[in-house]
């Protein structure tokens, strides 16, 4: 509800039904103050586009640390899926199961990269 009230009419409406992990992700950094840090879409394609324009995206699997946005592709390449890194191989997957899971993934292939937004210093 909170996706569809705030960007409904930019992205279109999004259900159960769609793969709704970036809309999870999103939905994390919304609450913790920080959805301008990420950008905002309806697909991890969208992710990925708005990472690189902004200078936040890094390809590969070396050095995903917390607070990093994975974006994993399909076989030819094309970002499909979200996840939150909790470090190293430790995810929190939004769409995963039917819900919303901690995730340890012993192969990473499938990442294209990862996100680092720019989070303010303490």
């Amino acid at each position: 509800d909170w996706y569809n009230k705030k960007h409904g009419t930019k992205h279109g409406k999004i259900g159960m039904a769609n793969a709704w992990c970036t809309m999870f992700v999103e939905l994390m950094f919304y609450k913790a103050g920080y959805l301008d840090l990420l950008g905002y879409g309806k697909r991890a394609r969208d992710l990925y586009a708005i990472a690189k324009k902004n200078g936040t995206w890094k390809s590969g699997t070396s050095d995903i640390k917390f607070g990093d946005v994975v974006i994993y592709q399909n076989k030819l390449g094309v970002p499909n899926h979200t996840e939150f890194a909790l470090g190293g191989n430790k995810f929190i997957s939004g769409n995963y199961n039917g819900g919303v899971h901690y995730r340890t993934r012993n192969n990473l292939g499938s990442v294209k990269g990862r996100i680092r937004p720019k989070y303010p210093q303490n």
